[in-house]
């Protein structure tokens, strides 16, 4: 019998009927034009030097792709640098190119996976980080199984599963609960784990949230393994037909909150239309909600090197400014509206 993963909290199923399931799904996949960017995106080219020279300091490369500097190794999160995300190429397309190529990426000791998707895991950047000796990789548990069918030596996987840790060098990397799913195929769903990242060094502390719908395990995350001094949390490519498996960005401003995060940085926006919003909505949102809490929150143009004083700007704002599509102002959410309770009473940004 196939082994299959299952979320603590289980995830709530959609009311919709198969003909609105299939209605959401051609809207998701063939009216992306009057949701995507009507500019190229800014963005520079990586200084891997400056990243390198010293300190806790990150490069977010569009979605959920990070290339975070802790205690002199070079990790990568999630790294995606294909042109799609998808098993077809006219699917999911990237907003623009990547900013940098797999073959100019430095030495990476460390690749962390927080689940299989294809916006997640890209098979052929994979393939070229295998054949690179020194680089590890620490994947939920069997997920390794499609690495090592991609060339990656055993070896050099380590699978955990929740709340088991390995320390490489001196950082300690720990598997943490979230509400999600796996698939790569037809019939492989729940087949491979999905999970957070507490990652922990002398330089500070991290965690990424991977996708992850929003539940009580992110204050049982911050109990057993916060604070943190940073936080990669997933904000984007979200609706109200999936609630379990993504958040709002209320909802997401509240798991930051949730871990003990001082400093908030919304990744898993961008780069890839995955959903029926503004494909600027979700900083948008969460920046009004992480404001109104007095949360910091950094917000890098792509390929830039930040650190934890780094000064950031929201740079979308000009894009949306020339935007003609955008009729109505995010507010923030009042107060007495518990992110479990959210359904879209934010003022949602009309895109025609």
């Amino acid at each position: 019998m196939r082994q299959t993963f299952s979320n603590t909290d289980p995830t709530p199923l959609s009311s919709m009927s198969f003909s609105q399931a299939l209605s959401l799904a051609w809207r998701t996949v063939f009216h992306g034009g009057r949701r995507l960017p009507r500019e190229v995106l800014p963005e520079v080219r990586p200084d891997w030097d400056s990243l390198v020279s010293g300190g806790l300091r990150f490069i977010w490369f569009g979605h959920s792709t990070v290339a975070l500097r802790i205690d002199g190794l070079t990790v990568l999160l999630d790294p995606v640098l294909s042109p799609t995300a998808s098993p077809v190429r006219w699917l999911v397309p990237r907003f623009q190119p990547a900013v940098s190529s797999p073959d100019e990426l430095p030495q990476i000791d460390v690749v962390v996976i927080s689940h299989d998707h294809y916006d997640h895991l890209d098979r052929a950047l994979i393939r070229t980080l295998a054949q690179r000796a020194h680089t590890r990789f620490v994947v939920p548990t069997r997920v390794g199984l499609r690495l090592q069918r991609w060339g990656v030596d055993p070896d050099r996987i380590t699978e955990l599963g929740w709340d088991q840790s390995v320390q490489i060098s001196t950082v300690a990397f720990t598997a943490t609960e979230c509400r999600h799913s796996s698939r790569r195929g037809l019939f492989d769903g729940q087949s491979t784990l999905w999970a957070s990242w507490a990652i922990r060094g002398t330089d500070g502390s991290v965690f990424y949230t991977g996708d992850s719908g929003y539940g009580p395990h992110w204050a049982e995350i911050g109990a057993a393994y916060g604070p943190f001094d940073l936080v990669f949390a997933e904000n984007g490519q979200y609706d109200e037909a999936w609630p379990g498996e993504h958040m709002q960005p209320v909802q997401t401003v509240s798991a930051v909150r949730d871990v003990r995060g001082a400093t908030f940085v919304p990744v898993h926006w961008g780069m890839f239309d995955l959903a029926l919003h503004h494909w600027s909505e979700p900083v948008r949102r969460s920046a009004v909600e992480a404001d109104r809490c007095g949360l910091p929150m950094l917000t890098p143009v792509i390929g830039q090197v930040t650190a934890l004083d780094s000064s950031t700007r929201r740079w979308w704002q000009d894009l949306d400014a020339r935007d003609s599509r955008l009729s109505a102002p995010v507010i923030a959410l009042p107060h007495h509206l518990t992110p479990i309770g959210y359904r879209g009473q934010i003022a949602a940004l009309e895109v025609g």
